[in-house]
């Protein structure tokens, strides 16, 4: 897997891949790469680091393996609002909160839903004075840490009531193949719909551009190709993977 790290990082310019152990059994992977995501946070998070995190399954796994032997003094801060639809692991807010609680630092809670209706009621919404300063931090984190979503139907996205299984199944046959923060985008890393994400209330794709170090982590099978057109994107700096899907990209470009 050290080699399969190193064409990796190579190929799409990484400053670092990350790949762990693979399992037949979703929540033992997702647990591998959460424990590797979770070590490397360890070692590179430092006082007065300012973290923003995204939602889903990956991100959530990651509190539970981390453990700093002492206090880091870092801020965590949701990268996009969250879903009463949903479980505390999943929602941006509960894992800021779980991962200031092991390590002494601190959460900020955007308290606004991840998806509006109608965009103007976003515009609104970042007026507040409990969204827009929030989402200012964010957007100047030091390091983003996000999930590689898919159009699928049992999508976070769809689970959050961000998107319907239709509209999933519509972006799917519009060409999406994955999705950083709600953001869809195709095989080659292009934005896929981009008038829809007028309707999530987040940092978008060109907020992460401006971050120093974005971290995707993502374990789900059959995530290959969206994990190729988000490392397309030419976004992420980081990535924690299992070596399955590592090894799937790289035959997907070989």
């Amino acid at each position: 897997s050290r080699d399969l790290a190193e064409s990796l990082k190579s190929i799409f310019g990484l400053n670092i891949a990350l790949v762990a152990a693979s399992y037949p059994d979703e929540e033992e992977r997702r647990q591998s790469v959460a424990r590797a995501a979770a070590g490397y946070l360890e070692r590179a998070l430092s006082d007065g680091m300012v973290v923003t995190l995204g939602m889903g399954r990956n991100t959530g796994g990651i509190p539970d393996f981390y453990h700093p032997p002492s206090r880091i003094d870092c801020t965590l801060v949701s990268a996009m609002g969250s879903s009463p639809h949903v479980g505390e692991s999943i929602n941006p807010n509960d894992i800021c909160q779980k991962l200031a609680a092991n390590s002494g630092g601190r959460a900020i809670h955007l308290h606004a839903p991840a998806y509006v209706e109608i965009e103007s009621v976003r515009d609104i919404l970042a007026a507040q004075e409990a969204v827009g300063p929030i989402l200012k931090k964010a957007k100047k984190a030091d390091i983003a840490v996000v999930g590689i979503g898919t159009p699928s139907d049992d999508a976070t996205l769809v689970r959050m009531d961000c998107i319907s299984t239709t509209e999933a199944r519509r972006l799917a046959k519009n060409g999406a193949e994955g999705a950083l923060l709600g953001a869809f985008f195709d095989e080659d890393g292009l934005l896929i719909d981009p008038e829809e994400h007028g309707h999530l209330v987040g940092l978008t794709l060109e907020d992460l551009r401006s971050i120093h170090t974005v971290i995707a982590v993502v374990s789900e099978k059959g995530k290959s190709k969206a994990i190729l057109g988000a490392l397309r994107t030419g976004v992420i700096h980081i990535l924690i993977t299992d070596s399955d899907n590592a090894m799937e990209v790289m035959r997907m470009i070989n």
